[in-house]
């Protein structure tokens, strides 16, 4: 969790209150849930893998199936996605795969 003023330029993850990510003045506000609860999984262990059957039971209450897996690689394209777009060029390298999660 990061407690960044907006213009610092540095990525800021808000999770007390609504939950959202900025960097300077751009912000990412209204996420749907499971981008949420994704990124507030993955910011409170920052800097840590995350095995996938935790993320999956983050967002789903259930363990790993090959379809959770799935919506799991879907969600985690989505948060890429959205921090590309407040980041160009930096925001897929702040979220990166590595065995087990």
């Amino acid at each position: 969790m990061s407690d960044l003023p907006a213009d610092s330029g540095g990525l800021a993850v808000r999770l007390l209150g609504p939950v959202e990510i900025s960097a300077g003045e751009r912000r990412c506000e209204h996420m749907p849930l499971g981008l949420r609860v994704l990124l507030s999984v993955l910011a409170l262990s920052a800097n840590r893998v995350v095995a996938a059957g935790a993320l999956i039971e983050a967002l789903w209450g259930e363990e790993a199936s090959r379809a959770r897996e799935r919506n799991l690689h879907a969600q985690v394209y989505q948060l890429r996605r959205r921090l590309a777009e407040l980041e160009p060029g930096a925001g897929a390298e702040r979220l990166v795969t590595a065995p087990p999660g």
